[in-house]
């Protein structure tokens, strides 16, 4: 069996503007050496190039999907590397790693089991080409710590010299992971929300564990709706000028609820359905809230 330490890039032709986008985003990990990436226009002519898409499947630790109108209706991604990309995630750990670049059903699909690199809500090719590009710096920088995320093969003798410089290279991919951490300052200007996404990562880091125990991931969340900055109260008892600020709260309240889904999903699952009726009532209240700020208002039909 290959070993699996290569990100695949499945995506349409036809969205081949927006993988040009992305791959230039990615471009500074990719010529470091930070991240191995294989995407279709590495086959070079004369090549038999569905061998080496299979070859590059059956190589790849994550899987980057580049989701689309386009790219559910191709039937070669459809039949050929969807199947056994879904499968080598639920049997091999291969993680599925998601970008939304435009409005599709991907919810009928088994992509919606997996958490997208960024807020659906928002498809790329709705975005400037200003906000495209935060958020394409965001995803990438996740990609990034997921790649240095992934567990360091067994081997035959756990012990010794090789452990322990395995043991150090995961050590210091975490660290260089820490320092380019994807949820920095910039990202989160409410300040209790980023201390809120701060704590819950130092948790996680302590316990060194996938996932945060019930208790304390409920009591940290909780702390986003109990709060002087940030409340669902009914806007005509919030202050117009106030609204913005507000709007900008929910929005990053409603980025930590979609990070930590799965989560709680893990750890409480009884609280799971109540956990995404909230996160419904705060993209209802973003929704709302953003149409009242607009001129002329936003069709929510067409949100």
């Amino acid at each position: 069996m290959p070993t699996r330490d290569k990100i695949f890039v499945s995506y349409s032709h036809k969205d081949r503007k927006l993988f040009e986008e992305f791959k230039t985003m990615l471009a500074p990990a990719i010529q470091r050496g930070v991240v191995d990436v294989w995407d279709d226009t590495k086959i070079a002519p004369g090549t038999k190039w569905k061998e080496e898409i299979q070859m590059a499947l059956g190589s790849a630790s994550i899987a980057v999907l580049l989701v689309s109108q386009n790219f559910l209706a191709s039937h070669f991604i459809a039949e050929n590397e969807l199947p056994p990309l879904l499968k080598a995630a639920q049997e091999e750990g291969v993680t599925i790693f998601w970008i939304y670049l435009s409005s599709c059903l991907f919810e009928q699909t088994e992509i919606s089991s997996y958490q997208a690199a960024h807020d659906t809500s928002r498809p790329l090719d709705r975005l400037t080409k200003a906000q495209r590009q935060a958020v394409l710096s965001e995803a990438c920088m996740k990609l990034i710590r997921a790649t240095q995320e992934v567990a360091v093969p067994p081997t035959d003798h756990p012990t010794g010299a090789a452990s322990q410089a395995a043991r150090t290279q995961v050590q210091a991919a975490q660290k260089q992971a820490d320092a380019q951490d994807p949820f920095a300052r910039e990202q989160f200007s409410d300040e209790e929300v980023l201390d809120v996404v701060e704590k819950l990562r130092k948790i996680k880091q302590r316990q060194g564990t996938e996932f945060v125990g019930r208790r304390e991931l409920l009591q940290e969340l909780d702390r986003l709706f109990n709060r002087k900055t940030f409340r669902f109260e009914p806007l005509r008892r919030c202050p117009e000028q106030r609204w913005a600020d507000r709007l900008d709260s929910a929005y990053q309240t409603q980025k930590v609820l979609r990070d930590w889904e799965r989560n709680v999903r893990e750890v409480a699952e009884d609280k799971y359905p109540i956990y995404i009726d909230l996160l419904k009532q705060v993209g209802s209240y973003c929704m709302w809230m953003g149409a009242l700020l607009f001129d002329p208002a936003v069709d929510y039909n067409r949100i």
